[in-house]
């Protein structure tokens, strides 16, 4: 997971489950649980998303050193389209 969203959850987290706890919604045991269950399913879902092969290409293409992709014509004029680096097949 990204480092800064990481951070800003494990800052988070602790503070709003103890308020849940607080309230009597879960148990007070089960925060580090729950904290840990949430953490775990959100890098999950992190890289699920960073790690599809559009992304992989969008991140190529912004390599500055990277002057043009070559991809099928699917990813190219509709996944990708206001990428310019990205043309289709010749």
């Amino acid at each position: 997971m990204n480092d800064q969203v990481n951070g800003v959850l494990r800052s988070v987290l602790p503070a709003v489950l103890a308020y849940v706890a607080g309230k009597g919604w879960i148990p007070a045991g089960s925060v580090a649980d729950i904290s840990a269950a949430i953490l775990a399913i959100g890098a999950a879902i992190w890289s699920v998303q960073k790690n599809t092969n559009a992304s992989k290409i969008a991140q190529v293409a912004a390599m500055p050193e990277v002057k043009k992709i070559i991809a099928d014509d699917h990813t190219a004029n509709v996944v990708l389209a206001d990428e310019p680096k990205v043309v289709t097949k010749v």
